[in-house]
């Protein structure tokens, strides 16, 4: 089974649209349009845009890259019992801290040296 994702117009609801940001009066925005809908914004901006003086570009900053550890649920469940024998407060599901996973990684690094 596949699923497809839609997104809508903000303003008609209509399939197809696409996120298009724009910034006024110090403020950034994003709306989702069709692309009828985008033409019309940048008709109704073009004389602004034409007058008006360059800044700069956005700045976007990229999000933090997760760490998501290469382990098999047999090695989570290893994981999770080896950090609660150590004193490591750890729920029974969910993800596991990245400072866990470094501390039994150091754990079991030393012991294999």
């Amino acid at each position: 089974m596949s699923t497809k994702n839609l997104i809508v117009s903000d303003l008609s609801g209509r399939p197809d649209a696409v996120p298009t940001s724009f910034g006024y009066a110090g403020t950034w925005y994003e709306i989702d349009l069709t692309a009828a809908e985008h033409e019309e914004l940048e008709r109704c901006m073009s004389a602004y845009l034409d007058a008006a003086r360059r800044v700069g570009t956005a700045v976007v900053k990229p999000l933090p890259q997760r760490f998501v550890p290469d382990t098999t649920p047999v090695e989570r469940s290893a994981i999770r019992v080896w950090a609660r024998e150590n004193g490591h407060r750890l729920s029974s599901y969910g993800q596991i801290p990245n400072a866990i996973h470094s501390a039994y990684a150091a754990a079991h690094a030393e012991a294999a040296s």
